[in-house]
């Protein structure tokens, strides 16, 4: 049994894949790392081509659902069969550099709970842009999941951390499913269960940058607007009550921002906000809020297009 599997959801993008595994499969297969992806039956060459790459590196397998499921889903069923004690869920359009997996296991050295990786984002042709960790960040570590949450839980996308293969259990990744964050919901759930039962907790961030997270579009943003709007104000609501002192505060600067004029003319030129789902999406706004929506949501796009655009231009 490996120390650690990488799991990777993928679904029709097997040039993406490609470049990620070309890049993967060499260092894990040196260093003893399992690889496991999971097709989302994209019918586009991907269960083929992972066939033959299985034959090249037996750190690799996978899988092929039957039918397309979910996203959160499909997240779900990639990590379930991790065997390593520690799980490293990872996007299909990343990148590990060379080097890049034998660091992230010397992070695991000391046997942590969570390792939150020094990610750098990129542009669509992976040439680093930014790094997702702030220097006061990097090279933290909290035996408390409150300040831990407080300073990491919008720092941690898909592919910038490795948790604890416990950290990932069904009943808490199930629980979250529908918010598109389910894959941090269980790792913050079950935090919890840890510090209620030892008292505390082992979050360690990386400081030497390791994964690349690349940017550019992506196909959740077809769905901006339901995921901003809705889906993490629900996500908030289900974590556990430990977290409600630090949730509080996040959740009114978060939904005050969210349910500003200029964003949700955004929501509405780009067709996502609309009079249909408008009620749906505001459920966790103030009544302020869902008002404007309303309004908002009846707007031409055009109209709300050029009305954003001077709201931008006249400032606060």
């Amino acid at each position: 049994m490996s120390l650690l599997t990488v799991c990777i959801p993928t679904y029709k993008r097997l040039s993406l894949l490609r470049t990620l595994l070309e890049g993967l499969l060499p260092q894990a297969q040196a260093l003893g790392v399992a690889v496991l992806v999971n097709d989302n039956c994209s019918g586009d060459g991907t269960a083929e081509y992972l066939a033959v790459m299985a034959e090249r590196f037996a750190c690799l397998s996978f899988a092929v659902n039957p039918a397309t499921v979910p996203i959160d889903e499909n997240m779900f069923l990639a990590v379930r069969r991790a065997e390593g004690r520690y799980v490293y869920p990872l996007g299909d359009d990343d990148f590990l550099p060379d080097g890049a997996l034998a660091a992230i296991l010397a992070g695991l050295s000391g046997d942590p709970d969570l390792l939150v990786l020094s990610a750098r984002v990129a542009d669509v042709r992976l040439n680093p842009r930014r790094n997702l960790l702030p220097d006061g960040l990097r090279g933290g570590t909290y035996d408390d999941p409150l300040p831990a949450f407080r300073l990491l839980w919008d720092r941690m996308p898909f592919g910038s951390f490795v948790a604890r293969r416990g950290l990932v259990g069904e009943d808490a990744f199930r629980k979250y499913f529908g918010t598109s964050h389910a894959y941090t919901g269980t790792v913050w759930e079950k935090l919890a269960d840890v510090f209620a039962t030892s008292g505390r907790v082992d979050v360690r961030c990386m400081e030497t940058p390791t994964v690349i997270l690349r940017g550019g579009e992506k196909s959740w943003k077809d769905y901006k607007a339901r995921i901003y709007l809705y889906e993490i104000p629900t996500w908030f609501g289900l974590l556990p009550p430990l977290y409600a002192k630090e949730t509080a505060p996040i959740m009114e600067k978060y939904l005050k921002t969210q349910g500003a004029l200029l964003s949700l003319l955004a929501y509405r030129r780009s067709g996502q906000l609309t009079s249909a789902n408008c009620r749906e999406y505001m459920a966790h706004f103030g009544e302020a809020e869902r008002r404007r929506a309303a309004l908002v949501a009846r707007l031409p796009r055009a109209a709300a297009s050029v009305l954003r655009f001077f709201v931008k231009k006249c400032g606060p």
